[in-house]
């Protein structure tokens, strides 16, 4: 069985708008494919581009994983660095707020999409930051006025977050207007 369902942001591009394809009975855990994904094979990519979405609030979270990663294992003693696989398949984000949620909610409270694919660290690191960005994750407010994503960076190097900003400077930002984040 497969749904569309469309989430927009209203980004400033539509090609950057989310459009999700949900594949129902798969083998990858609790992940739904985003448009354009119609199957996956760990093994032929580095990782991926998620967004975990709570069903009833709309309030989301932008990330990224990695199928494997690179793993020290001494055989005869030698040490030998070989691929492996990462807990993909249940990862919840690294963030502890959304990992709370999940847990106090429920799993089942929350959609689970695979946005994009990527064939490399750069690419999955430019991607996050880029669909991060295009989203404005750190100041799109729900239409009630609360956050619409869980994200309280954008490339933790880059950028410190609004929460860690003095009380002048979050005085001077710029009034976002709400956007109300649709799943339909």
């Amino acid at each position: 069985m497969i749904t569309k369902k469309q989430i927009s942001d209203t980004p400033e591009n539509e090609d950057d708008s989310i459009v999700v394809v949900v594949v129902v009975n798969n083998d990858y855990g609790h992940w739904s494919l985003g448009d354009g994904i119609n199957s996956l094979s760990p093994e032929d990519w580095f990782g991926f581009i998620y967004l975990i979405r709570h069903r009833l609030s709309g309030k989301g979270y932008i990330g990224r994983k990695q199928f494997s990663s690179k793993k020290r294992v001494v055989k005869n003693k030698k040490s030998k660095s070989c691929q492996v696989e990462s807990d993909w398949k249940t990862y919840c984000s690294s963030s502890e707020t959304i990992k709370e949620d999940v847990k106090s909610l429920g799993k089942d409270q929350f959609d689970f999409i695979i946005l994009q694919l990527c064939s490399g660290k750069c690419e999955l690191t430019y991607n996050e930051e880029r669909l991060q960005y295009v989203h404005n994750v750190l100041l799109t407010k729900l239409a009630d006025g609360s956050k619409a994503y869980y994200n309280k960076t954008i490339g933790f190097r880059h950028y410190a977050g609004i929460e860690k900003q003095s009380e002048t400077s979050k005085r001077k930002l710029v009034p976002q207007h709400s956007t109300e984040l649709l799943l339909s």
